[in-house]
């Protein structure tokens, strides 16, 4: 942040307002946030959450949980 602020100094011949000290915070997260994974096909994911969930709940409760959902989504089309 001190850079960018150093940057906006010279370039403006002042410190930014709180507005322009909010801009230069958004855009060094921005800058400094490491690339996103490229995304997964819904199926795959599905799969994989199946898989990490059912040895921590049980196949039972995955289960339950699905057939809800299902049953919800169902209600939403539907009503």
């Amino acid at each position: 942040m001190e850079g960018i602020t150093d940057k906006y100094v010279n370039k403006h011949g002042r410190l930014p307002g709180e507005r322009g000290r909010h801009g230069l915070g958004s855009w060094v997260a921005q800058d400094t946030r490491p690339e996103k994974k490229t995304p997964r096909p819904l199926h795959q994911l599905r799969a994989w959450w199946r898989a990490s969930a059912t040895p921590r709940f049980g196949q039972q409760m995955v289960d339950g949980l699905l057939e809800r959902c299902r049953t919800a989504g169902s209600a939403i089309r539907h009503g």
